[in-house]
């Protein structure tokens, strides 16, 4: 056998045999103080290193309290209440009862705007849709129109244009319940399925999110079922002209005419086709289209656990499935009642009891209080009650990569479980591969586990982690060890042998993982998060495209990510591919030096990610693409020392002023920043100790901070979500990097 084709374990092995003299790896406990790597006590200049230790020490107890029982970290996501409402009308439509009805109302009027409507962040603009989404679910609950809530929001939407101008899919959820007819709205045929995938109005051309419920509500808006709703607990007073007299043309974007291209005019077109046919039932290919948007719709979500995924997938899968004619899937549609429960509280799921114990391990009340009463920063929450989705891989390897960072090796317990995790949840065959055909694949997905669908930004942050555990010290981008075995040899030590074949997985899925990266990157040098070539799609122009992503282009932040994962790997300037992407990043730069992201925007996220993968792959600290980022970061701090900038922050084009945007102080928003100085090489800047300092004040009694909503997430529609686990993490790696 050659040298070549033997493993990393075994070639590792033949050295221990010869009796070479190997490093001893650390034994400390795996909840102990804080454990730093390299002797540079205060390698970027900050001061007070005790209380940073401190601080830190303190933030990696909380962190290794909040593991579940198999190794795995799962933040508590919440988003705005669109998640709350929809459950009520799950409710309803399939007639469960839940005893917190009234408190998951009570949730919904508490998130309620003075000027009567409803918003996707705190202190935003009324959102239409969501504002007629939150009213209809009050009224199924017995709320009467007349009550003083009810008539402020009323008049609120009124004067938005009423019911008449909410998007494409909530005019499908208020055609399910019976209040606007079908033929108002967007035309989604399952027949669509049909269409081979180079198809220019191919599903297989709108981004992976949309595409899963783009199928369900194909099933909902094929089958034309109605779920009955008393006169009473309509929404009739929302209309200001009846939806029987609408003209379908005026769904979706763009609503002015004479700006349609004539692609746009072609769909269009092709959509009023398809409602005339609806309407007089002319289904030549309907009984097979359904049949396979069925199958397609079980093995994909049901299956493969994707139900999991998000709340959104979960009901309109239900939904979809309980629309089709024939024999019920009972047991599909139960999957995903229990999925929606879990989420929103009413059920357990697996890690629910570990859940509780880590509560009980962190010293916290049932309310998530400090029981001697310390010093709490007073949160900003998003109140919705149901969590939209889950982060469970992103979440363990941001905080694995945390903890090797302090000092943690493969010699802790909570190390090799993490890790273990992390590589039985690779995703070497999904179920739709990307349109980049034919490449080998090895990622990680975005939220649910154990689903099947890689996308780029996770499998960039598994392959941080996974760096991490051979070299401790990679905050800089610097040569190191020739060759992935060297650096094993190089931290090995005398191990076991379970731990030699953990990092011959972790070479080998990190091998997987690169590979699959580079076959992702677009031609314009950027990523996208789950397509390549996701620029163009003529769906844009379809009338439900105002409620979900037709299109995956490059990102900045996606871009950044990448990035900085190969930069780690000894990927440098003077490769093609990297040279590309960071031409990319100097082009999507704003004038005022920020970067704007396309699925998770904030532009502070973007700005801190750029930066960072621009250092990692060799771009000198003056270089002036960096250079301009850190001034836009600098201009942008609070006289607390914090950063805090609205998740729907406009950064400035060169032709167009900023407008200021600002939200409160954040825990999360200052470690981005933080981050970013360092590695652009302003620790030592009193910029740097005014953000550390604001980080010591704040931290709560447990070693968290508090959270707050810093992202808006595109994946599903748009919704600005915070997660509890960022508020923890983000801040800690940030102290492990001084």
């Amino acid at each position: 056998m050659s040298g070549e084709d033997r493993s990393d374990s075994e070639r590792i092995g033949d050295r221990q045999t010869r009796g070479e003299q190997q490093p001893v790896l650390r034994t400390d406990d795996a909840v102990g103080p804080l454990r730093r790597v390299h002797p540079h006590s205060n390698e970027f200049g900050v001061d007070n290193r005790t209380e940073l230790q401190i601080a830190a020490d303190r933030a990696q107890r909380r962190l290794l309290a909040s593991v579940l029982a198999d190794g795995h970290w799962a933040g508590n996501v919440q988003g705005d209440v669109s998640a709350t409402a929809y459950y009520l009308i799950f409710l309803h439509i399939l007639e469960i009862r839940d005893d917190r009805r009234a408190e998951l109302c009570d949730r919904i009027l508490r998130t309620q705007l003075a000027t009567g409507g409803w918003t996707q962040m705190p202190d935003g603009d009324v959102n239409l849709s969501l504002s007629v989404t939150c009213y209809a679910a009050l009224k199924l609950c017995g709320y009467s129109a007349e009550v003083a809530e009810m008539k402020v929001a009323r008049e609120a939407i009124l004067l938005r244009g009423g019911a008449d101008g909410t998007n494409g899919v909530t005019r499908i959820l208020l055609a399910r319940l019976g209040q606007v007819p079908y033929r108002q709205c967007p035309a989604i045929p399952p027949e669509i399925l049909l269409l081979p995938p180079r198809a220019p109005l191919s599903l297989f051309r709108v981004p992976l999110p949309s595409r899963i419920l783009l199928v369900a509500l194909s099933l909902v808006w094929s089958s034309c079922e109605v779920t009955p709703v008393a006169p009473e607990r309509g929404i009739a007073e929302l209309f200001q002209e009846q939806p029987r007299r609408w003209r379908p043309c005026v769904v979706g974007r763009p609503r002015t005419k004479a700006k349609w291209p004539p692609t746009a005019w072609l769909v269009r077109s092709s959509e009023r086709c398809v409602s005339w046919l609806e309407e007089r039932r002319v289904h030549m290919l309907r009984p097979g289209a359904l049949l396979l948007a069925t199958r397609w719709l079980i093995d994909r979500v049901v299956k493969s656990d994707q139900s999991v995924w998000s709340f959104a997938v979960s009901f309109w899968t239900a939904v979809g499935l309980m629309s089709v004619p024939g024999e019920r899937r009972q047991a599909e549609i139960d999957a995903c009642v229990r999925t929606i429960r879990y989420l929103a509280g009413g059920d357990s799921w697996e890690g629910g009891e570990a859940e509780e114990a880590v509560a009980a391990d962190a010293g916290l009340n049932a309310d998530g209080g400090h029981p001697d009463g310390e010093r709490r920063a007073p949160p900003v929450r998003l109140h919705s009650g149901v969590q939209p989705w889950q982060t469970a891989i992103i979440d363990t390897a941001r905080a694995l990569r945390s903890l090797t960072r302090a000092g943690m090796g493969l010699n802790d317990r909570q190390i090799q479980l993490a890790t273990d995790w992390l590589l039985r949840h690779e995703i070497t065959k999904p179920l739709d591969p990307p349109r980049s055909h034919r490449i080998d694949i090895g990622g990680w997905c975005l939220l649910q586990p154990r689903s099947k669908y890689p996308d780029v930004e996770s499998t960039a942050e598994v392959l941080l982690t996974l760096r991490s555990l051979f070299a401790h010290q990679p905050e800089r981008p610097s040569p190191s060890e020739d060759s992935l075995v060297a650096m094993v040899e190089a931290n090995m030590g005398d191990v076991a042998e379970r731990q030699v074949a953990l990092l011959d997985r972790v070479a080998a899925a990190s091998r997987r993982g690169r590979r699959w990266l580079l076959n992702m990157q677009n031609t314009d040098g950027g990523w996208g998060r789950f397509e390549r070539y996701g620029r163009h799609s003529w769906l844009a122009y379809s009338a439900w495209s105002d409620s979900l992503p037709t299109r995956d282009p490059s990102s900045p932040e996606v871009t950044g990510a990448v990035l900085e994962s190969l930069g780690r790997w000894e990927f440098r300037c003077g490769r093609a591919a990297i040279d590309r992407a960071v031409e990319f990043l100097r082009r999507s730069q704003h004038g005022d030096g920020a970067w704007r992201g396309v699925w998770t925007d904030n532009p502070l996220y973007s700005t801190w990610r750029a930066i960072e993968g621009l250092r990692a792959v060799g771009l000198p600290c003056a270089d002036t693409t960096i250079d301009a980022g850190v001034r836009w970061i600098l201009q942008h701090q609070r006289e607390d020392g914090s950063w805090g900038i609205r998740p729907d922050h406009k950064p400035k084009d060169d032709a167009q002023p900023e407008i200021p945007q600002r939200s409160p102080s954040s825990a999360t928003q200052t470690a981005w920043a933080l981050m970013a100085l360092l590695v652009a090489g302003h620790g030592g800047e009193s910029a740097a100790k005014a953000g550390f300092d604001f980080l010591l004040q704040h931290q709560n009694a447990d070693g968290g901070w508090a959270a707050t909503p810093d992202l808006l997430i595109r994946a599903l529609g748009t919704s600005c979500c915070q997660n509890d686990f960022d508020a923890v993490c983000f801040p800690y790696m940030a102290l492990v990097r001084w």
